[in-house]
């Protein structure tokens, strides 16, 4: 149970860090207004994520 309070910092990081790439990719695809609301793994094909793999978290 020692880990508890660090796994839920990383898992909250991880999660920040998704949405931070999900504006960017949308704002890269110019469009301001876009909502992912789920990001599959695979490749990104965009002129700044090529080849850039997302999982879920």
């Amino acid at each position: 149970m020692g880990f508890l309070g660090k796994d839920i910092l990383l898992y909250m990081w991880s999660k920040f860090t998704l949405n931070g790439m999900c504006y960017n990719l949308s704002r890269d695809c110019f469009n301001r207004n876009a909502r992912l609301n789920a990001v599959l793994p695979g490749m990104i094909e965009t002129r700044f994520y090529r080849g850039v793999r997302i999982v879920n978290f």
